[in-house]
């Protein structure tokens, strides 16, 4: 089984650039495929994420 976490946001500053340089993953020998955000992107917005709880959380922290 796998899950994943889907994430809708507004289209502007970080997000925009975030979908702008996303990858694309190929789930098997079918063909089929997605659009995930780039490992640059996961990081950059741990790092927002760390800055929005003031710098608190330990598990952003070790993540980046």
């Amino acid at each position: 089984m796998i899950l994943v976490d889907v994430l809708v946001p507004e289209w502007i500053g970080l997000h925009e650039w975030k979908w702008q340089h996303r990858k694309r993953a190929e789930l098997g020998p079918d063909g089929a495929a997605l659009d995930v955000t780039s490992t640059e992107g996961i990081v950059m917005q741990k790092l927002v994420w760390y800055r929005a709880g003031e710098e608190a959380s330990d598990w952003h922290s070790r993540h980046v």
